[in-house]
């Protein structure tokens, strides 16, 4: 529609520069209702109206009302101001995450994220409906008018995590240097607590089964309380970055950029006790031990981190982790499966040992193994529903002691990944039914083992909608990219979205300059210094407006 037009008879003042959102008949309505204030002061119909039909809450209206939200025709009734929003045209058409056939590759999409607009307007919008001229100037009031009296607002967030983002940097790199593998961060925790003694922050060292866990918490008690989770284990690798605050521990290093997580929430933290009297929610900081692989969040769980035991009970529950695929400054999420549960298995074939040369008096094990492996191959692409996520991938092949002797056993493991629990359940079944089928063909006898890890992550849709909306309102529409399809990685941040409602997000740490960037648990891997800025806005700001979600 045009932005003018021509009124013909009915027309008042000529040309009318009208609204994007209003048709012809309410051009028509506004011009007659301002015109000729005087024809509706009574209740009949109107005479003076095109069809006689009279305006929806009629009465006396004066020359100057606004009456862009009337309509001559009873049955179009317009929604609020904050609701109208313009149809997409065929440039500025919306596509599910990822497209509608999955997306065209790019950046986005070769790291697993949605595309939202497609078209010329696609950053504009930020993968939003874009809303009328008009209102288009409201969204940050209307966006300030539904947050809570007290929460800290984005410009006093901004300022307050510059103020303290030197300390948090040198933090990260001390905690960088000295790298601890599960349950065995003693050096870890004591560099946490006396950050949280410094802030005036009380906390709790340690809970039954995970004595390197600190609980902490800001605010008060009465009020319903949110949780913020860091990790603080490290891996056994031996770093190969050359930089100057380097592990110091031999075979040690912060390869999955735990050191980030740590300092962002030690950050957040210290941007929540300087507006402690103004939260509308009390906030409990989660430091916990043995990520990686050894279930730390499960141990807290049951300890009761979450359900009062330690401070407050838990409503909601929000953690981070930095993604290399992500550039600095964003940050992405998705609602439902966001990871996968990890679990694996081992499969040990008994044969009968014999001289290599006559293979014909044993039963070959290591001829089984290498069968086995070939054929749970299968298990994804003729086992499982073809839109089932899965992965089921052997690691470790092991068997024999010298080349001419065919041993009496041998051994694969390896871990399969699914999304749901019930493709999680058929995948165990098939892989023992396949390695049970080769095993009894070749004369051999199994030993099966199956070792269930990590459930997998499912982000609350409330919650994910939450973070979305956080991130477009404090680092800009553009900053956030909705995830288009889950990740075959695992967390045990799992373990704390099956107790209470909550979104695990990504934090891009890809530097602005750089077209790759070294992958997780690689020894050229660090969690990039100008990511612990967004991090720590996010923290804040999903605790300062967790009342009026």
């Amino acid at each position: 529609m045009v932005r003018g037009r021509l009124l013909g008879r009915f027309r008042r003042g000529g040309r009318l520069c009208h609204l994007r959102h209003l048709g012809r008949w309410e051009v028509l309505a506004t011009v007659h209702a301002r015109a000729q204030p005087h024809r509706h002061a009574g209740q009949r119909l109107c005479h003076h109206w095109p069809d006689r039909r009279q305006h929806e809450g009629h009465g006396a209206i004066p020359g100057q009302a606004d009456v862009r939200h009337r309509h001559p025709h009873p049955r179009q009734r317009c929604r609020q101001v904050q609701e109208q929003q313009l149809r997409p045209s065929p440039e500025r058409r919306w596509m599910p995450p990822g497209g509608a056939d999955g997306g065209e590759e790019g950046p986005a999409a070769s790291a697993g994220l949605g595309h939202g607009y497609v078209g010329q307007n696609a950053q504009r919008h930020g993968g939003r409906r874009p809303i009328c001229r008009y209102h288009q100037g409201r969204r940050s009031e209307l966006s300030e008018m539904s947050r809570h009296p007290n929460a800290p607002s984005t410009m006093d967030t901004d300022a307050a995590v510059r103020r303290h983002l030197p300390h948090v940097t040198d933090l990260r790199h001390h905690l960088h240097r000295i790298p601890e593998l599960g349950y065995e961060e003693v050096q870890t925790a004591a560099a946490i607590r006396q950050e949280l003694d410094r802030l005036g922050i009380s906390h709790v060292d340690g809970v039954e089964g995970a004595p390197t866990a600190t609980v902490a918490w800001i605010g008060d008690s009465s009020r319903p309380c949110i949780a913020l989770r860091a990790d603080i284990d490290a891996l056994p690798i031996a770093e190969e970055t050359g930089l100057p605050y380097a592990s110091t521990h031999p075979g040690r290093m912060h390869a999955c950029g735990h050191d980030g997580h740590m300092a962002v929430l030690l950050g957040a933290a210290a941007v929540l006790k300087d507006i402690e009297k103004q939260l509308p929610v009390c906030v409990k900081l989660i430091f916990q031990p043995a990520e990686e692989g050894g279930g730390g969040a499960a141990r807290l769980v049951e300890a009761g981190v979450l359900d009062g035991r330690f401070g407050p009970k838990v409503s909601a529950i929000f953690g981070l982790h930095g993604w290399p695929a992500l550039k600095v400054g964003l940050v992405a999420t998705k609602p439902g499966a966001l990871l996968a549960a990890t679990d694996n298995f081992s499969a040990t074939f008994i044969g009968r040992g014999c001289h290599g040369a006559y293979p014909h008096l044993g039963a070959d094990p290591i001829a089984a193994a290498c069968e086995a492996t070939l054929s749970l191959q299968q298990v994804v692409s003729r086992d499982l529903d073809p839109t089932e996520p899965a992965v089921v991938t052997v690691g470790i092949i092991q068997g024999g002691t010298a080349v001419n002797i065919i041993p009496d056993r041998a051994t694969i493991q390896g871990t399969a990944r699914t999304l749901t629990d019930g493709a999680r359940q058929l995948v165990r079944r098939c892989i023992e039914r396949r390695c049970a089928g080769v095993a009894s063909a070749g004369g051999c006898r199994l030993e099966f083992e199956w070792s269930e890890g990590y459930p997998a992550t499912i982000n609350d849709p409330a919650m994910a909608d939450y973070v979305a909306k956080v991130a477009r309102e404090a680092l800009g529409a553009d900053r956030f990219i909705p995830v288009a399809r889950p990740s075959m990685g695992g967390e045990d941040f799992a373990h704390y979205l099956q107790a209470v409602p909550g979104c695990f997000f990504l934090l891009g740490v890809q530097p602005q300059d750089r077209h790759e960037y070294p992958s997780l648990h690689s020894a050229h891997f660090d969690f990039t210094d100008d990511a612990l800025a967004t991090g720590m806005a996010m923290f804040v700001q999903l605790a300062g407006g967790y009342a009026t979600m």
